[in-house]
C-alpha cells in the first residue's frame, strides 16, 4: 500500500511539472510570436517609407496581421492594419486605406492602447483630407490631438498641429493656419526633430499673405535645418529667389535661382527647371531686363506646354502681358489665344475625366447590386445623363465666348495698329477695352473656380469610394457600410444640387427661363425640401421648424421659388452649427428663412450677390461656399418680381427674406 501511494505521489509530482514547463514554454513562444511580428510590420514600414516597395510592404504587413490573429494580439493587428491603410494612402486608394484604419482603430481600442488609438485618428484625418472632407478629416485630427495631449506624446501633438495647419491653409484660412504650424514648430525644435517642412509651411503662409519679408526668414531657417540633415532642395531654393525678388535684393536672388537651376537640370527635373526658368524671367522683369526675361520666360513655356498645365497657364500669361508692355500687340494675341486655348484644355479634361468616373460608378453600381439611391431623379444612371446635357451645353456657351472674346481683342488690335500714329487717343481707347477685358477674364475665372471646386470634390469622393467599395464588398464591416453609404449619398445631393445650379443659371444668361405663374403652397414645398436634406440636418442635430401657414398660397412660378427655397436652406444647414435651430416663417409680405449660424458682417453680405466677389473668406467654418447658388437665387426671382433681402450678424445668425 505505502509502494502504491508513492507512485501515486509521483505520478502527481510528474504532471505538476510538465504543466509549469508547458506555461513557461507557451510564454516563450508567445515572446518569440509577438518580437517576429512588431519586426513584420518594421520592414512594411522600411519597405513602403524608404524603399518605396509597395507589395513588399503589404506582404510583411498582411504577415503581421495573420499571425497576430492567431494568437489575438491587438497591437500587432493595429499596426498591420495601419500599415496596409499607409500603402493603400501611397497608391491613392483613399477609401481602402480609410477601411484599413478604421480597422487599425477598432484593434487599438479593444487592446486599449491609447497612442495607437490617437495614431488611427490621425491617420483617419489625412484620408478624409485627401477625399476633400474637411469637417471629418478636422474631428478626427482634433480627437487625435486631445489623445496625444492625454499621454504627453509630443512627437503626435507635432504632427497633429502641423496637419491642422496645412487644412487650414487648404480653404486659405491663413491666421489659423499658422497658429497650428507655430504650434507644432516649437515641439519639434524643443524634440530636436527634423522641422524644415514645417518652417517651409510658414514660410509659404507668410508669402501668400504678402509678408516676403518674414516669409524668407523662415526659409532661411527651414534652409539651415536642410543643410545639417543631408541637402536643400530645389523648390526651397526656388521659394528663397521668390522672396529676394518681391524685396528688391536682386544679387541673392540670382544667386539662390542659379542653385536650384544646378540641382534639377543634375537629375533631369523638367517641371522644376520650367518653375526655375519662370522665377528666373521674374527676377529680369524686376530689374526692367524685359528681353532678358522674356528669352527666360518663352524657354520656361516650351518645356512646360502641352505637359505641365498649372505652368503653362502661369508662363503663358506673363508672357502676354510681357508682349504688351512692349508693345508687340500681334504677339501678345497669340499669347493671348494660347493662354485661352490652355484653360479651355484643362477645364474640358476635368470635364471629361469626371464623367468617365460616373461611368464607371454607375457600372460597378450596376453589378453589386448593393447601392440604390431613394428615387428616380437621385440615381446615379439620371446623373450620369444630365451631366453629359449639361457640359455639352455649357461647352458650347464657353466655346462661344471664346470665340466672341478672341474677334473683340483682334479688332481692338486691329485698330490699335491703325491708329497707332495718334498716340493719346490709341492710348485711351487700349485701357478702356483692356479694363472691359479684364472684367470679362475676371467673371470667367470666376465661373471657372466654382465648377472646378464644386464639381471635384463629390465626384472624387464618389468615384474613390465605390471604386474601392466594389474591390474590397464582402471585407466592409456592416456599421462602416452604412456609413460610406451615407457619405455616396451626401455626395451624389451636392453634385446634383451644383448641376442643378449650373443648369438654371445657363439658362438665366440665356434668357431661355419662361416664368409660369401659378397658385402654389410654400408649406408643401419646403416640407418637401426639408425632406431631402434630413440626413444632413440630423448629421449636425439641427431643429427646423417649418412655420409657413399650411393653407398660405402664392402666385408665382413653382419651379423658381422651389430652387430659391432648396438653396436657400441648404445654405442655412451648411453655415449653422450642431445644436443650431433654422426657423421659417412669414409676415404679411414676406417669408423669412433664419438661422442662428455663424452669421456675417456688413462687407460679407455686400459680396454675396457679386459674381466678381470672392467669398471663401466669409465665414470661420471648415466647409465654404462659392456663391453660385444665391446669386442664381436673386437672378431667378426677380423674374417673378420678388426681392431678396439679407440681413445678418456676425456670431448671431443670418435672416433670408422673400418680399413678395
Amino acid at each position: 500500500m505505502l509502494f502504491i501511494s508513492i507512485i501515486v505521489l509521483i505520478k502527481k509530482i510528474m504532471h505538476k511539472v510538465q504543466f509549469l514547463l508547458f506555461l513557461n514554454f507557451s510564454t516563450v513562444f508567445c515572446q518569440a510570436d509577438t518580437t517576429l511580428i512588431m519586426s513584420y510590420i518594421k520592414s512594411a514600414e522600411k519597405n513602403y517609407a524608404v524603399n518605396l516597395d509597395l507589395d513588399l510592404a503589404t506582404v510583411f504587413a498582411k504577415k503581421a496581421i495573420n499571425l497576430s490573429e492567431k494568437i489575438t494580439f491587438y497591437k500587432g493587428l493595429g499596426y498591420g492594419y495601419s500599415a496596409l491603410g499607409i500603402i493603400d494612402e501611397y497608391k491613392g486608394n483613399y477609401a481602402e486605406s480609410i477601411l484599413n484604419y478604421e480597422s487599425s482603430k477598432k484593434h487599438f481600442t479593444k487592446g486599449h492602447i491609447t497612442k495607437g488609438i490617437a495614431t488611427s485618428n490621425l491617420n483617419l484625418g489625412v484620408g478624409y483630407y485627401y477625399l476633400a472632407e474637411y469637417e471629418k478629416s478636422l474631428t478626427y485630427y482634433l480627437n487625435a490631438l486631445k489623445a496625444f495631449e492625454k499621454i504627453s506624446f509630443k512627437k503626435g501633438i507635432a504632427s497633429v498641429n502641423n496637419n491642422i495647419g496645412s487644412l487650414y491653409e487648404e480653404r486659405e484660412d491663413y491666421s489659423k493656419a499658422l497658429i497650428y504650424f507655430k504650434k507644432s514648430l516649437v515641439l519639434k525644435e524643443e524634440l530636436k526633430i527634423d522641422a524644415s517642412s514645417t518652417l517651409q509651411n510658414i514660410g509659404i503662409n507668410y508669402c501668400n499673405q504678402g509678408d516676403f519679408e518674414e516669409g524668407l526668414v523662415y526659409y532661411l531657417k527651414a534652409k539651415k535645418v536642410k543643410e545639417s540633415n543631408g541637402g536643400v532642395t530645389a523648390t526651397l531654393y526656388s521659394n528663397i529667389s521668390a522672396c529676394y525678388i518681391e524685396l528688391k535684393q536682386f544679387n541673392k536672388a540670382f544667386t539662390s535661382i542659379n542653385k536650384a537651376i544646378r540641382l534639377d537640370t543634375s537629375i533631369n527635373n523638367n517641371y522644376g527647371f520650367a518653375y526655375e526658368l519662370e522665377v528666373y524671367g521674374d527676377l529680369e522683369l524686376a530689374q526692367n531686363n524685359k528681353k532678358i526675361a522674356l528669352k527666360k520666360y518663352l524657354k520656361s513655356y516650351e518645356l512646360s506646354k502641352n505637359t505641365y498645365s498649372d505652368l503653362e497657364i502661369n508662363i503663358t500669361k506673363k508672357i502676354s502681358d510681357l508682349y504688351t508692355g512692349l508693345a508687340m500687340y500681334k504677339k501678345a494675341l497669340e499669347f493671348n489665344k494660347a493662354l485661352l486655348l490652355a484653360k479651355e484644355n484643362v477645364f474640358f479634361e476635368k470635364n471629361k475625366e469626371a464623367i468617365a468616373n460616373l461611368e464607371i460608378v454607375y457600372e460597378t453600381g450596376k453589378k453589386t447590386q448593393k447601392i440604390k439611391l431613394l428615387n428616380t431623379e437621385n440615381s446615379l444612371l439620371f446623373k450620369e445623363n444630365k451631366l453629359k446635357d449639361v457640359t455639352i451645353e455649357r461647352n458650347r456657351i464657353i466655346r462661344f465666348g471664346l470665340i466672341a472674346g478672341a474677334l473683340l481683342l483682334l479688332l481692338i488690335l486691329f485698330l490699335v495698329y491703325r491708329q497707332f500714329k495718334i498716340k493719346a487717343k490709341t492710348n485711351n481707347l487700349l485701357a478702356i477695352k483692356n479694363a472691359e477685358l479684364k472684367e470679362l477674364n475676371a467673371t470667367k475665372d470666376k465661373l471657372f473656380s466654382i465648377v472646378a471646386h464644386d464639381l471635384k470634390n463629390p465626384v472624387f469622393a464618389f468615384k474613390t469610394l465605390t471604386e474601392n467599395m466594389s474591390k474590397g464588398f464582402e471585407k466592409i464591416p456592416k456599421e462602416m457600410m452604412f456609413t460610406l453609404i451615407s457619405q455616396l449619398r451626401n455626395s451624389s445631393f451636392q453634385l446634383f444640387d451644383v448641376l442643378n445650379n449650373l443648369l438654371s443659371w445657363s439658362n438665366s444668361q440665356r434668357n431661355n427661363i419662361e416664368v409660369k405663374k401659378v397658385k402654389i403652397k410654400p408649406y408643401e414645398q419646403v416640407s418637401e425640401i426639408l425632406g431631402l436634406y434630413q440626413i444632413s440636418s440630423n448629421e449636425k442635430s439641427i431643429t427646423i421648424i417649418n412655420g409657413l401657414k399650411i393653407d398660405l398660397e402664392l402666385d408665382t412660378d413653382k419651379d423658381i421659388l422651389h430652387t430659391a427655397f432648396r438653396n436657400i436652406i441648404m445654405n442655412a444647414i451648411k453655415f449653422t452649427p450642431k445644436n443650431g435651430e433654422i426657423k421659417i416663417y412669414q409676415t404679411e409680405n414676406t417669408i423669412i428663412i433664419e438661422d442662428n449660424g455663424i452669421g456675417m458682417t456688413k462687407k460679407d453680405v455686400a459680396k454675396l450677390f457679386n459674381i466678381t466677389e470672392d467669398v471663401k473668406s466669409i465665414g470661420t467654418f471648415v466647409e465654404k461656399g462659392t456663391g453660385l447658388g444665391l446669386i442664381l437665387c436673386k437672378e431667378l426671382l426677380e423674374k417673378t418680381n420678388v426681392e431678396i433681402k439679407i440681413e445678418s450678424e456676425l456670431e448671431k445668425g443670418t435672416k433670408v427674406i422673400l418680399v413678395f
